[in-house]
């Protein structure tokens, strides 16, 4: 099993994630275990941020800086020549952890928002010092489900930490739309294992979760079966499109019944 405590003994981790991966926690591990020294100083080096729509300010964090969503106003990310101008950003700040890695200790990206760039600029992010994690979940079902009560809890509670559901928070999920972000899941999952080799260690969320300090145990939602009130249902319509797209695999091992995974397979 991976111990994320490993990470600690590079000079700068750049974690590369899919969407609702458990991205968040290990960049906040990160950045606690560094106390007293600067974090990503590279405002003072290169003036580059990114506007954050939510806050109406620029930023200079490196958590998922090339969101478009989080960090643009739609009509910005729309013009033409935006995403050369992106590239040119990502292309400088890439430049500038290579020459003054001292100031910098993590950044985080999803995948998808790496892909969109050309091969030059993908080449940069995935090629800075120290080490570079891929971060996905095994568990496609409860992912799915994360970015279900994710979409409908932040429609529902614009002013709450995003991703956040409470204890007393409950909804029905939509066939509809589990099964089209659970096709989406899939497809993102096989996607990051089909990039394994840029990638100096792959890691899966279930195989760290446990890792994590008493600290960040506030980023942990209740479980799925207490905010989803058709749970069951929702059970059923998972296995309904797994089934039907041959992606489980039924064992049967000393009498008991096994059912496998087989999304990272394919």
């Amino acid at each position: 099993m991976f111990k994320i405590s490993q990470l600690l003994e590079y000079s700068f981790v750049h974690i590369i994630a899919q969407h609702r991966s458990g991205s968040t926690a290990l960049h906040s591990y990160m950045e606690s275990k560094w106390p007293g020294k600067p974090l990503n100083l590279h405002r003072k080096q290169t003036g580059i941020g990114f506007w954050s729509e939510t806050k109406q300010k620029m930023r200079y964090g490196l958590s998922e800086p090339f969101n478009e969503y989080t960090n643009y106003y739609p009509t910005t990310r729309k013009k033409p020549g935006f995403l050369a101008w992106q590239q040119a950003q990502v292309q400088a700040l890439c430049h500038d952890i290579k020459q003054h890695t001292q100031n910098y200790v993590t950044m985080k990206n999803l995948i998808e928002d790496i892909i969109k760039f050309d091969d030059e600029t993908q080449d940069l992010l995935y090629n800075l010092p120290g080490i570079t994690v891929g971060l996905y979940r095994e568990d496609t079902f409860d992912q799915t489900c994360s970015e279900c009560l994710l979409e409908i809890m932040s429609t529902a509670f614009p002013d709450q930490r995003l991703g956040t559901v409470l204890q007393d928070q409950y909804t029905s999920l939509d066939k509809k739309d589990f099964q089209h972000k659970l096709k989406q899941n899939i497809k993102q999952k096989q996607l990051m294992h089909s990039l394994k080799h840029r990638f100096d260690v792959m890691i899966a969320y279930e195989h760290i979760e446990s890792q994590f300090p008493d600290t960040l145990a506030w980023r942990r939602n209740p479980p799925k079966s207490h905010s989803i009130i058709n749970y069951d249902k929702v059970v059923e319509w998972y296995n309904e499109y797994m089934d039907s797209a041959g992606l489980t695999k039924k064992v049967t091992h000393k009498g008991i019944n096994f059912i496998i995974d087989k999304t990272m397979q394919k």
